[in-house]
């Protein structure tokens, strides 16, 4: 890290090479580092405020450090508000198509209505507004992946002219491979299963957010970013949820914080000539947010320049991570804990503990005892606060923790450094199976006829849990219903080991939405890593990606109603391959595809009959899968079995 911040990045040959800058035949010299002027743990919110004193004095006093200019106006305004308070400013470039920065825009990516500053742009605004002291960096980009030529380039502008800006980039899809070879050092993710998934039970919405910190915490190490992920607070009224975000990210070790307050998400509108009419807007989730920055404000120096080795967890329902082990440095841990061990060479690590804990309602998570054990070799635990240390001695300490909250636990003691590792493998990885010979990992029949638990047969003990979900005769015995609202089933942590081939196969009886899409199975993370298929109206719209892309509508069959008619059952399969991908109806191919998908994806979810706000309405039975592509005449026979 540069200074308490930023890991300096040295450019490679091929990023350089990626913005169009070295030649091929020749080595060119590194470009200079990133060394941010904004030095702090950085708390920051997404919706600018009203460019008043009383509303900018009203998020200084919040505890956000960082602000943004107000899309498509000139920053001055707010950047000599920011200036007088205290605060610093993230220049929002985001300009009307026929509006560009200066009069004269370069290339960009079409855009209906608006674009990012394109280099000519970014020049111009930099020319102008580049020396302010409030000044932290640039908005280049919004709800990107993969990043564009205009990105890369704004990018290296400001490598190579203002190392000490942010050159921050928001992404909708986590592609840190494209961040890491344009040689922007920050990925800062949208992370909002409490906007899409907020019809889903609490603890879902806690699982998917851990789901995805673990992917930007693994990507961001693979690839020397540093995480900044943005959480949603739009629509939670909840103190729990909206602190489980905040102190969960911690855990995970990010190194800066986004609030997602785009929608009256912590205050009724915005505006507010005086202290009186601004606080009249607040929302109570504000003095939530206020809270919990006080102290993260306080963790901040300690937690800067730190990576997640692991989390550990006793809640398994509700977060990432492994379990407590006798020879780690997590020995026990109350229920419903979550703990983050974050590293920094040289120094003793430390423990972000969280209660997991959450309610949809206030005040529904009231204050509890908990008992954290850790390692013998601990001889000292500092209990850290925004109001001061607590030390205790030796290896346990007992904690007071409200539904959602974290403490931050120093720890020293002789040889904790060897402690953390493999903090996050399964305590039963000994009695993990190989994959059968055949290439089977699932195979859930769906025939139990009763309880909240369908159970794998392949012997691979990859049971799904149940929600909602209706017992109905099937083709022979029980067959599950799915609903609708509420009514899915779900395989938390599945290794499929599988890489390069998988298919994917269930009998179904379809009920077709009127309009959008019902997914039957969804396996995978996010957009680009993710294989499974769905019904619409009268289509089959199966999608398989590849960790950079994926195969859009390649795999789409029409007149889905003609081939399986509503309340009628048949058989679905999508195989992919090296050599590419079919889709199978009724045992026949109806679609192909060249797209080579890549199935390599770790510990996932296997999702069926939902994926966030949509959900299947419809049966299913018979659910399979297999770590290779399975040919056109065994698909045959799987659809030609007993009715």
């Amino acid at each position: 890290m540069t200074g308490a911040t930023m890991r300096m990045i040295w450019a490679t040959a091929s990023c350089l090479a990626a913005a169009g800058a070295a030649e091929p035949e020749r080595a060119a010299a590194p470009l200079p580092a990133w060394d941010f002027r904004f030095r702090d743990f950085l708390i920051a919110a997404w919706n600018p405020p009203a460019a008043t004193a009383a509303e900018y004095e009203a998020y200084r006093a919040a505890g956000f450090n960082v602000v943004m200019s107000p899309r498509y106006a000139f920053p001055e305004a707010a950047l000599d508000l920011a200036q007088k308070v205290g605060l610093n400013v993230l220049v929002d470039t985001y300009t009307p198509n026929d509006r560009p920065w200066g009069g004269t825009a370069g290339p960009y990516a079409p855009h209906p209505t608006h674009h990012p500053a394109t280099l000519p742009e970014l020049r111009w605004l930099h020319a102008r507004y580049g020396q302010h002291a409030a000044l932290a960096g640039y908005l280049l980009g919004d709800d990107y992946g993969a990043l564009p030529a205009e990105l890369v380039e704004t990018t290296r502008f400001l490598r190579e002219n203002a190392p000490h800006l942010f050159p921050w980039i928001c992404q909708n899809v986590m592609t840190a491979e494209s961040l890491a070879a344009a040689g922007n050092p920050i990925q800062d993710p949208q992370i909002y299963p409490t906007l899409y998934e907020a019809d889903w039970p609490v603890e879902e919405q806690c699982y998917r957010y851990c789901q995805q910190l673990r992917k930007l915490r693994d990507g961001c190490r693979r690839y020397g970013l540093t995480p900044w992920p943005m959480f949603n607070v739009c629509g939670v009224e909840s103190d729990s949820l909206l602190r489980f975000q905040v102190y969960a990210a911690l855990a995970y070790g990010a190194q800066g914080l986004w609030y997602f307050t785009y929608a009256d998400g912590l205050r009724k509108g915005s505006g507010g000539d005086t202290a009186e009419q601004v606080r009249q807007a607040l929302l109570p989730t504000w003095h939530d947010a206020a809270a919990a920055n006080r102290r993260v404000a306080a963790y901040g120096p300690r937690l800067l320049g730190r990576q997640c080795a692991g989390v550990v967890q006793s809640s398994p329902g509700v977060a990432r991570g492994g379990l407590p082990t006798a020879t780690g440095l997590v020995a026990g841990l109350s229920d419903g804990l979550l703990a983050g061990v974050l590293t920094k060479g040289g120094e003793p690590p430390l423990l972000l503990v969280v209660d997991t804990r959450t309610s949809k309602l206030r005040d529904a998570t009231p204050a509890r005892q908990v008992e954290v054990r850790l390692h013998a070799a601990v001889t000292r635990i500092d209990v850290i606060s925004e109001n001061g240390t607590t030390a205790v001695t030796g290896p346990v300490a007992q904690l007071s923790l409200r539904g959602g909250e974290g403490l931050l636990l120093a720890l020293q003691g002789a040889g904790l450094e060897g402690l953390c590792t493999a903090l996050e493998q399964p305590a039963n990885q000994g009695s993990l199976q190989a994959p059968r010979a055949d290439g089977l990992i699932l195979q859930v029949p769906f025939d139990e006829g009763t309880g909240d638990v369908a159970h794998d047969r392949s012997g691979m003990g990859f049971d799904l849990a149940l929600r909602g979900v209706q017992w109905v005769d099937g083709r022979s015995g029980k067959a599950a219903r799915l609903a609708g609202r509420g009514s899915f089933g779900r395989r938390l942590e599945t290794d499929l080991h599988a890489s390069d081939a998988m298919t994917l196969a269930a009998w179904v009886r379809p009920g077709y939405p009127a309009a959008g899409y019902g997914p039957v199975v969804y396996i995978g993370g996010g957009q680009v890593d993710r294989l499974e298929f769905g019904f619409g109206p009268d289509n089959l719209y199966p999608v398989l990606s590849d960790h950079t892309e994926h195969s859009g509508a390649q795999l789409y069959v029409a007149g889905m109603k003609g081939l399986i008619p509503e309340g009628t059952w048949g058989h679905i399969a999508v195989c992919a391959g090296p050599e590419g991908a079919v889709a199978y109806v009724n045992g026949k191919p109806a679609a192909r595809s060249t797209f080579r998908g890549r199935f390599d994806f770790g510990p996932t979810d296997v999702l069926v009959g939902v994926r966030g706000t949509e959900e299947y309405d419809g049966d299913i039975s018979d659910l399979r899968l297999w770590n290779r592509c399975l040919s056109a005449a065994e698909i045959a026979v799987l659809a030609a079995g007993p009715p």
